[in-house]
């Protein structure tokens, strides 16, 4: 098998975002238009709570961006990967499921088997959503969304290295009877459907139910069989209860999604030492048939195998909140079981070259309580402990033609082959090698933390914490039983028997930091803070001893200065931060010269300084206009192991798989009239290039979405819309076919992934009540 590190990996440094820009200005599509209000000279304010307690956006002492569930809809964003685009530091949106695209600040979670843990954290409702298959659900009836960038060891349950997305679906209201409903249609089949109704129970008990449905026809053409690629089709409910007393709330969430999709498009680009190798394999051998050379169309490919997606998700939560006189209680209870299955074809032609496929299910339990100061006292406070469990049960595919192997790694037909070792070949019932391996992980771990403020004056406040973090594991690595002569040779390690690893890791992390009020409009925020991510276990490869041995932890230091300003009366916002952190053993998946296998391990250092800013102005009672940018600078160094050039040594210093600099505009014009409001909404986002030597690269990425339509104040509204009004052809990403192969000789051609929807157009209808 060869590095999947470098093969679906999208690795670029999104557009600045709206920073809640677009839920703070005056007028926001899906919102029941108000004539007498849908305009102010000044930005509402934005309430976040990822600070453990409600607080402005603009005193909140962190890189936090908010989206309005609100803008969410209006951006069609379908789940939490459509973010990138939309928030500084945050990059790899991709068409699966999976996390290890995602980047904060250039730092991924490239471990795509299940012995590892991501880099990013994802929760919902505070609950912890997980990994591959399970974190990334839709986005729909949300009433906000948190995206914090730097380590988030003290904010939530389980350990956040690199950054944290928080999503907060919209609670059940006992007080009033409301509900919406929005149905979008576009092209290529688009039809987006999402609703919900809040009905109160009793003066203290509410319900709420909302559901979601959304269906696509692919836009990539698979030549061989004419089918479109993708396509998706994706339906879930929700349904919360809430009670609210004197004392205590309590709010008690289930929700249930069904999806399929299909998997990541690998589009051969005909060109370079990969496509030359294959050629020259097939035509020398007769094996296998060349590949068929590209279309000049980039949204046509040539598969031999189609990928696939198809995913169940469901989860449960408990949220109580109980007052006392003088600090508050909270608990936490989730649960969440998943069942989910993956195929691409990897190698992107229509040789049987590498198909990979996963299957999977799992069981995921937390608990948390947390005590949090309620006084006005100069010093503030809040403790806490937590605790989960992990049962995850997955099976992985590797497949390949066996004359395509033979033809490989023998020069030569697999009747060769196989005298070589006095045995007369037989071809499997499929001609083909399906190496499968199955891993068991059973993880558990606990954490306590403690956070403490203080005011030393009215506008000075210090803080600090610390949070102790235990995690276990235990994994069992298998090979599954194949009926080829060849077995082995694709992707799964070799056991005779089930294999199994243990390993522990405890790690005391902290944070100081300081804020200061400025003035009334102007706040200034530092912080230091450390993070560590736990070691894990390799999924496809054995150590020493044919046992499943374990890498290390990866660290991290985190420097933060930060300014957030209200100017020109209230018409102005703006954000800046400066960061700068030091990674030690970053965890990384690489492929050794001349092992097939690819290996996960701690690699060396990465060092990153890098700024992000954004400023949101309303220009006059009708206009409004945002802008933002971010800039990058890493070096990574000690990671000889993952360089693919002829000298190792010359990747040293190189920097992360990310832009530079990013840059993001948006225009706004929402005019009143007599029974409503008409509105217009441009956004446009750009991203430099990333060229690396041996590793992925992009040629850039631009995006532009416009949209306008009539908001009533009778609760409906329409709006006509275009994405990616520009046309644009780029991929989320480009392969290099010696990365992917980790040798010269590499049969793996260069690819595109994913090749970008193109123009859509399509209307949205909606009535809110």
């Amino acid at each position: 098998m060869v590095d999947k590190y470098t093969k679906k990996k999208l690795i670029s440094l999104s557009g600045a975002s709206l920073i809640a820009i677009m839920a703070s200005t005056p007028s926001v599509w899906g919102q029941e238009a108000d004539t007498q209000n849908s305009v102010n000279s000044n930005m509402t304010d934005i309430i976040v709570v990822s600070g453990k307690r409600p607080n402005s956006i603009m005193k909140t002492p962190l890189a936090i961006s908010v989206v309005s569930g609100d803008f969410a809809r209006t951006a069609n964003l379908n789940d939490i990967k459509d973010l990138v685009k939309i928030t500084p530091g945050i990059s790899g949106n991709s068409q699966d499921s999976f996390l290890d695209t995602i980047a904060v600040r250039g730092i991924v979670t490239n471990d795509f088997g299940n012995g590892g843990d991501p880099s990013i954290g994802v929760y919902k409702n505070g609950f912890y959503q997980g990994r591959n298959g399970a974190a990334v659900t839709s986005l729909f009836d949300v009433e906000h969304i948190e995206i914090l960038r730097g380590p988030q060891g003290f904010l939530f349950g389980r350990n956040a290295i690199s950054g944290a997305i928080s999503v907060h679906t919209t609670k059940a209201d006992p007080d009033e009877i409301s509900g919406y409903s929005e149905l979008d249609v576009g092209e290529r089949g688009v039809i987006v459907g999402e609703g919900a109704v809040n009905l109160p129970l009793s003066d203290v008990l509410g319900v709420r139910v909302a559901a979601y449905h959304s269906e696509e026809n692919g836009w990539i053409k698979n030549l061989v069989n004419g089918q479109d690629l993708l396509a998706h089709n994706k339906d879930a409910l929700r349904v919360s209860f809430n009670l609210n007393t004197d004392s205590l709330t309590a709010d008690l969430i289930f929700e249930y999604e069904d999806r399929v999709q299909d998997g990541t498009v690998y589009r051969a680009l005909g060109n370079g030492q990969g496509w030359d190798n294959l050629n020259a394999i097939a035509n020398n051998t007769g094996n296998f048939a060349p590949p068929t050379a590209p279309s000049a169309n980039r949204r046509e490919v040539s598969f031999d195998t189609i990928g696939f997606e198809k995913g169940e998700v469901f989860s449960t939560g408990l949220l109580l909140d109980y007052q006392f006189e003088n600090m508050t209680f909270s608990s936490f209870t989730g649960y969440k079981d998943h069942t989910y299955s993956y195929g691409e074809d990897f190698d992107g032609t229509d040789v049987e070259l590498f198909y990979y496929q996963q299957d999977q299910k799992g069981k995921y339990y937390e608990q948390e309580f947390r005590l949090a100061s309620d006084t006005d006292d100069p010093l503030s406070w809040y403790v806490g402990a937590s605790a989960y469990k992990e049962d995850i049960d997955t099976t992985f595919l590797g497949q390949q033609a066996e004359e395509v192997y033979c033809g490989i790694y023998w020069g030569d037909t697999c009747s060769y082959a196989a005298a070589y070792y006095g045995d007369i070949f037989v071809p499997s019932a499929n001609g083909q090698i399906n190496d499968r391996n199955r891993t068991v992980g059973k993880f558990q771990g606990y954490s306590a933390y403690l956070d403490l403020s203080y005011s030393l004056t009215d506008a000075l406040e210090i803080n600090g914490g610390v949070r102790y973090t235990h995690d276990s594991k235990e994994f069992t690595q298998e090979t599954l039983p194949v009926d080829s002569r060849f077995g082995g040779g694709v992707q799964a390690p070799q056991t005779p028997f089930p294999v199994t690893g243990k390993g522990d890791w405890n790690r005391v992390s902290w944070r100081v930091g300081m804020h200061y009020d400025l003035n009334e409009d102007v706040f200034l925020y530092g912080t230091v803070s450390t993070g560590s991510k736990s070691g894990g276990f390799p999924s496809f490869i054995l150590g020493a001893g044919g046992v499943p041995t374990s890498y290390g932890a990866e660290t991290v230091v985190a420097y933060e200065l930060g300014v957030k300003a209200t100017v020109l009366d209230g018409r102005a916002r703006l954000n800046a931060n400066v960061f700068h952190y030091k990674y030690k053993d970053l965890q990384e998946v690489y492929t050794v010269v001349g092992e097939i296998l690819p290996r996960i391990g701690n690699i060396g250092k990465v060092k990153a300084i890098g700024v992000e800013g954004s400023a949101s102005v309303i220009f006059n009672d009708f206009i409004s206009g945002q802008v933002g940018g971010s800039l990058l600078d890493s070096s990574l160094t000690g990671a000889q192991d993952v360089c693919t050039l002829a000298n190792p040594n010359d990747c040293e210093g190189n920097p992360l798989r990310a832009p530079e600099w990013t840059f993001f505009g948006a225009l706004n014009v929402h005019i009143p009239v007599k029974n409503g409001e008409w509105g217009m909404d441009l956004i446009y986002s750009l991203e430099q290039g990333v060229k690396n030597p041996g590793r992925l690269s992009n040629t850039g990425v631009t995006d532009m979405a416009l949209s306008a339509g009539f908001v009533s104040d009778k609760g409906w509204s329409v709006k006509l819309y275009v994405e990616n009004l520009l046309n644009n052809e780029g991929y989320d990403a480009l392969t290099d076919s010696n990365a992917v192969g980790g040798v010269t000789g590499s049969p793996y051609v260069r690819t595109g992934i994913n090749p970008a929807r193109p123009r859509t157009f399509g209307a949205r209808l909606g009535y809110k009540f």
